[in-house]
């Protein structure tokens, strides 16, 4: 489990938190790419292929040096085989460990490991708005910030529900 940022510590005195939360990763956010698929689907025929030619030579006519060579075919073919799930794995912890506040004056961003925050000032009296993503359940929060383009906190749980809270709170 990722801990969430201690965000009391990174605000300005008589600074409100407003809210905060993290982005959620959904699978299609973390699938891996065609290429990911095809290089784990090799490294399974190559597992495959190696065990199938181990069972044909039977279990001692292999020397310890043909023995040595298959069990580092076998481990590189695993390895490979993996690929696809460590990339997503890595995807949704990219994901996890990006968390967000909102306070009554500016928008923080943390990403990362160790997480390095972001600060913006919010604009006076502003609402964040919402957009939908594919993914139900999902929306991407906007916040106008007074310099620059708006900060979007990206795959947020019920995205209107924070944007309602913070509404309420303002």
């Amino acid at each position: 489990m990722i801990a969430p940022i201690p965000w009391q510590k990174h605000l300005e005195p008589d600074e409100i938190l407003l809210w905060q939360g993290r982005a959620t990763p959904a699978m299609r956010l973390i699938l891996p790419s065609a290429a990911e698929w095809i290089i784990g689907a090799l490294g399974a025929v190559a597992l495959s292929g190696v065990i199938i030619a181990r069972n044909a030579w039977g279990p001692d006519s292999l020397s310890d040096t043909a023995v040595l060579v298959w069990l580092v075919v076998v481990l590189v073919a695993l390895f490979v085989t993996g690929i696809p799930f460590r990339q997503m794995h890595q995807r949704a912890q990219t994901l996890r460990r990006r968390q967000y506040a909102i306070t009554d004056r500016r928008v923080l961003v943390a990403q990362g490991k160790p997480a390095q925050i972001s600060r913006a000032t919010r604009v006076p009296g502003s609402l964040p708005t919402v957009r939908a993503e594919p993914t139900p359940g999902l929306g991407t929060l906007i916040v106008p910030v007074r310099a620059g383009a708006a900060v979007e906190l990206s795959h947020v749980k019920d995205a209107d529900g924070v944007r309602r809270v913070i509404e309420a709170l303002r």
